[in-house]
C-alpha cells in the first residue's frame, strides 16, 4: 500500500462530493458511518467511491484496530454527525486533529456560546434547563412577543431541526415539551433545551477553511428565511456575496477569534453569523463543510476556490492551500440557493410544473428529495424540504426572475 487513505466520516450531504475529488486526485478513501442508529441522514448514503466501510460502534479502540492495515492521511467529517468521531479517531491515530478537548463545545451551542462568552466575544442572551420552572422565570426576564420572541432549540441538532419561535409563555411550554425527552434528527436525545432572545437582523453564512490555526474565508451567502405557523424556520433563499460585501469586515473580525475559541485549528467550518447595530452575534459554528448538498461543479462555476477543493489542499496539499488563500475569493458569477417550500402534507408534486423549474435559464442544480409518485411532507425545516434549487447567470436579474417564477408556481398549484 504505497497510497495514504482518507477517511471521511458519515458522507452525507455535502460531504458525499470529497471522495470522488480525492479519488480523482490520486487518494483512496475509506469511510466510517459514525453510529448504527437508522436515521434519516443516511437514506442517501452513497459508499461507491471507497476501498472499505465501517460503523462506528462506541469503542474507539477497535476501531482503530480495524482500521490498522490502512495507512491513513487524514480523517475528514462529512457532516455534522461526524465531528466528534473525527475529533477523537485524527487525535488517537496522531494525525492533523482539532483534538478532542473541545470537541463537545463545537457540537453543543450552548457550550459553544459560554466559550465565545469567556474570549470576550458578543453572544446572544441564552440559559439551558431542563426545568420548566426555570425556563419560565427566565423567559420573564426576556418576555416574549409578536416582535421579540424567544427561541427554543435542541443543543445538538441540524437543518433547523425543531426550532421552535415563541412569541407567548404557552408557546414556550409547548416547545418545552414536544423537545424533551425527543430525539433530534442527528440521533442525540433532547434531555435539555436550550433558550435564546430572538435576533432581528440579517443573518450570514461564513464558510472557511484553516490549516495550522491560519484561518481563510472561502465564501459569504446571506439567509432569507421564513416562520412557519408552528413557529419553526425555514430556507427561502440563500445568495451568494462578493468578498466585498457589507457586512464583510464585521464578520471577518468576529469569526478569526471565534474559530480559536473553539479550537478550530484544522479543516473546514461553515458558521451563520447575524449582523446588528451593535455587530455580530453568533447562531452556531458547524465544524465541517456547508451543507445543503450542493454539488461542487456549479460551485466552480461561480467562486474562484471553492470551501471543499481547499479543504482538501490543507490536508493533502498545504503548498496549494497557501498558494490559493493568498488573495481573497472572487464570485465569477452571481448565485442563489432556493428552498422548495410544500404548504401542506399528502400532496403530490405536479410533474408537469416540476418540469418548468428544470427548464429556467439559471438553473444548475434541481436536487430532489421526494420521489416520483411518493407525497411531499409539510415544509417545517430544512429536512423536510421537497427539492433544491441553485440559480446561477452573470446577470441577477435574470436570477431574480427565475425565482420569482418558481415562488409563482408553488403558489399557484405545484403541489396538488
Amino acid at each position: 500500500m504505497d497510497k495514504k487513505y482518507c477517511v471521511i466520516i458519515d458522507a452525507i450531504s455535502t460531504g458525499q462530493f470529497i471522495a470522488p475529488e480525492l479519488n480523482r486526485r490520486g487518494f483512496p478513501c475509506l469511510h466510517i458511518r459514525s453510529t448504527a442508529q437508522a436515521l434519516i441522514f443516511y437514506e442517501r448514503l452513497d459508499l461507491t467511491h471507497y476501498a472499505a466501510t465501517f460503523t462506528y460502534e462506541d469503542n474507539l479502540d477497535s476501531l482503530v484496530q480495524q482500521l490498522s492495515a490502512y495507512p491513513i492521511a487524514c480523517v475528514i467529517p462529512g457532516t455534522e454527525l461526524g465531528v466528534e468521531l473525527a475529533d477523537a479517531l485524527s487525535e488517537a491515530l496522531g494525525l492533523i486533529t482539532n483534538g478532542t478537548a473541545l470537541s463537545q463545545t463545537r457540537r453543543d451551542k450552548f457550550l459553544m456560546a459560554e466559550a465565545l462568552d469567556k474570549a470576550g466575544l458578543h453572544t446572544i442572551p441564552h440559559i439551558r434547563t431542563n426545568n420548566i420552572d426555570t425556563l419560565m422565570r427566565w423567559a420573564k426576564a426576556h418576555p416574549p412577543s409578536q416582535t421579540q420572541p424567544l427561541v427554543i432549540k435542541p443543543l445538538k441538532s441540524a437543518g433547523t431541526d425543531s426550532v421552535s419561535i415563541c412569541s407567548n409563555e404557552k408557546a414556550i411550554q409547548v416547545a418545552f415539551q414536544n423537545m424533551i425527552g425527543s430525539t433530534s434528527a442527528v440521533g442525540t436525545q433532547n434531555d435539555e433545551v436550550l433558550a435564546q432572545t430572538f435576533i432581528d437582523a440579517d443573518e450570514y453564512v461564513v464558510n472557511t477553511v484553516s490549516l495550522d490555526g491560519k484561518h481563510y474565508i472561502s465564501d459569504i451567502w446571506r439567509y432569507r428565511k421564513k416562520r412557519v405557523n408552528e413557529g419553526g424556520m425555514v430556507y427561502d433563499t440563500m445568495a451568494l456575496l462578493p468578498w466585498e460585501n457589507e457586512a464583510r469586515q464585521a464578520l471577518a473580525e468576529y469569526i478569526y477569534p471565534t474559530l480559536d475559541a473553539l479550537g478550530i485549528k484544522h479543516g473546514a467550518a461553515h458558521s451563520e453569523i447575524f449582523v446588528t447595530h451593535e455587530g455580530p452575534l453568533l447562531v452556531e459554528v458547524n465544524a465541517r463543510l456547508m451543507g445543503f448538498g450542493l454539488a461542487p461543479e456549479p460551485l466552480r462555476e461561480c467562486l474562484s476556490h471553492i470551501q471543499m477543493d481547499l479543504l482538501i489542499d490543507a490536508y493533502t496539499d498545504p503548498a496549494a492551500f497557501a498558494k490559493h488563500t493568498a488573495q481573497p475569493y472572487n464570485v465569477k458569477k452571481n448565485m442563489l440557493y432556493i428552498g422548495l417550500i410544500a404548504p401542506e402534507s399528502g400532496q403530490m408534486i405536479k410533474e408537469a410544473l416540476f418540469a418548468k423549474i428544470g427548464a429556467l435559464e439559471s438553473i444548475v442544480m434541481l436536487d430532489r428529495y421526494i420521489p416520483v409518485g411518493k407525497p411531499v411532507k409539510r415544509t417545517i425545516d430544512l429536512l423536510t424540504l421537497p427539492a433544491a434549487i441553485l440559480l446561477a447567470h452573470e446577470d441577477p436579474e435574470q436570477i431574480e426572475h427565475d425565482y420569482q417564477i418558481i415562488r409563482a408556481l408553488e403558489a399557484s398549484g405545484l403541489y396538488e
